[in-house]
């Protein structure tokens, strides 16, 4: 009796335990100052999340239509709770209301949505029902700005004070086009809120990048196999796993900061007609309700003026106008710094590959079996080379074919490492590692072994606007700038100094927004008008 007490007790403990575990979720607040875009521009996005008490390495931002699809979508790394990234829309992109979002793998959330005005000049927007949304209450702003003038000339310093923010975190400045097109977004917006529920799928980036994948054999799941994953950014990486009953697997991989090819595919050659698909979990689409976009004839020559601001600076200046932070990455591959390396270089160049090894690298030997040809390395705690073939990598991916590897040209080659130990990943050992790197980094030629092969899209590095510095006045590079300034990591001090940024070529009027965070973790905005344009 003692004993069921016991069990059940246990067992209601744990149970406890593992729906507290289980329930990971948070509120995410997001805006963008600009809020008007052209079809192609950058949109530049800002948040908070109430991470605590999960951590996550990643945090995905897209920008979705009315019907709740992702039209744009990057993912960066958020900074504690904060959010902070750019995404480029793309320039198919029917004018009309679109709305940026962001999800953590993981995690549920509800997320609050920023919507922003597309506009794109050979695509008016389409018919919709106008929706009715919720009515958001609207608060006294605290802060304030104060400018020293009220219009300036172009290109001219634009100098301000501001009043109320001492007590204010993760302060943010932006100076943006304020024209009809503005106007009109402001009143649609008015005293409205979005948000969307987004349920737990898949899982938490605590450790890094994480690549769930289901393997396939006669038409059914591929039970208890090893499986290797591998990617190359520019390091090399490589990750195990073992299918469960359902052919499921997982693996995690370092964070990639460049598009980068990601092989999948089973640890043994013996293993025929495996599959490999990506358990990709498709978020559901939500619609939703807003105001519909309704342009007249009175905007054209804002939409006229914006859209050729747009293809100036675009044709000009391409990117130039982000500086991405990026500390210097780890170029050591997966297996550390290896027992020895050859530069073949510093040798005398032979035809053949297998004359290469043979004559300089005394840790690795090839081997002709009746069926097969095996590349071997040298196990040196045991003076004796291996019985298996080694993990033969070419630019850091696995090539199992030994022989279609000594088929290649050797002044491909630039280096060949070895790592003359067993070298053990996960549930899989390795008969030491033969790392081949090519001067161009393209394979030689060669094709990796993949099952499943895939092009893993970048994680985004912390990414800067860079605003314009007129004060030399010798650049007459033109300056069409529709957002003439955004900072993100102002700190009071600065404002209790006061700040300048430089209007840009294009008269008209200019909305400055200071944006803050309370002590109650409320966003908090003030905003100033000032008019850029050339003296009578």
């Amino acid at each position: 009796m003692l004993k069921r007490i016991f069990y059940i007790a246990f067992s209601t403990t744990l149970s406890g335990l593992l729906h507290a575990q289980e329930v990971r979720t948070t509120a995410i607040h997001l805006w963008n100052d600009q809020k008007v875009h052209v079809a192609g521009e950058d949109v530049w996005v800002d948040g908070i999340a109430g991470l605590a008490p999960f951590q996550t390495k990643t945090i995905v931002l897209r920008i979705i239509n009315r019907n709740g699809t992702a039209v744009a979508e990057t993912e960066i790394i958020p900074e504690n709770n904060r959010i902070q990234g750019v995404i480029t829309l793309p320039e198919t992109l029917v004018s009309d209301y679109y709305f940026i979002d962001a999800y953590i793998k993981g995690m549920s959330s509800t997320t609050s949505l920023c919507p922003i005005m597309v506009i794109h000049p050979n695509l008016p927007p389409v018919e919709c029902t106008p929706q009715l949304t919720k009515n958001a209450s609207i608060s006294t702003s605290p802060i304030s700005i104060q400018l020293k003038k009220n219009s300036v000339a172009p290109r001219s310093a634009i100098e301000f004070n501001t009043s109320g923010t001492d007590l204010l975190s993760q302060i943010s400045i932006a100076a943006v086009l304020n024209d009809r097109l503005l106007e009109l977004y402001d009143e649609d917006a008015k005293a409205q809120t979005l948000t969307i529920e987004h349920v737990q799928t898949g899982e938490l980036n605590q450790e890094g990048r994480i690549f769930s994948v289901v393997a396939l054999q006669n038409g059914g799941p591929a039970k208890g196999i090893k499986l290797v994953a591998a990617h190359k950014i520019p390091n090399s990486a490589i990750a195990t796993a073992l299918t469960d009953q359902e052919g499921k697997a997982q693996f995690i991989l370092p964070l990639n900061f460049n598009d980068a090819d990601l092989v999948i595919h089973p640890a043994s050659k013996d293993q025929k007609n495996i599959r490999i698909v990506l358990a990709n979990v498709e978020l559901p689409a939500t619609a939703v309700s807003y105001p519909c976009l309704k342009l007249n004839e009175s905007m054209r020559t804002d939409l006229e003026s914006r859209i050729f601001n747009s293809r100036v600076m675009k044709r000009y200046y391409g990117n130039a106008l982000r500086a991405v932070e990026l500390s210097e990455p780890d170029s050591s591959d997966f297996y550390g710094k290896p027992d020895v390396v050859f530069f073949l270089d510093d040798y005398v160049r032979f035809p053949v590959l297998e004359e290469v090894i043979s004559e300089i690298i005394p840790q690795v030997r090839v081997k002709k079996n009746k069926d097969e040809v095996l590349i071997q390395a040298l196990n040196q705690p045991l003076k004796a080379f291996f019985e298996g073939q080694a993990l033969l990598l070419v630019d850091g991916l696995p090539i199992s074919n030994a022989q279609l590897l000594l088929d290649t040209d050797p002044l491909l080659i630039r280096s060949i490492e070895i790592v003359s130990r067993k070298y053990i990943q996960g549930t899989i050992e390795f008969n030491g590692i033969v790392h081949f790197k090519t001067y161009k980094s393209d394979l030689a030629g060669l094709k990796p072994d993949a099952a499943l092969h895939y092009t893993l899209k970048t994680i985004q590095a912390k990414t800067t606007y860079l605003p314009a510095d007129h004060s030399a006045k010798k650049n007459r590079m033109p300056d069409l700038r529709n957002i003439l300034f955004l900072e993100r990591d102002v700190v009071p001090s600065q404002l209790r100094d006061g700040l300048r940024f430089y209007a840009s070529d294009a008269e008209g009027k200019y909305k400055i927004i200071l944006r803050g965070i309370d002590a109650q973790n409320q966003s908090v905005t003030a905003s100033s008008v000032i008019e850029v344009r050339r003296p009578d």
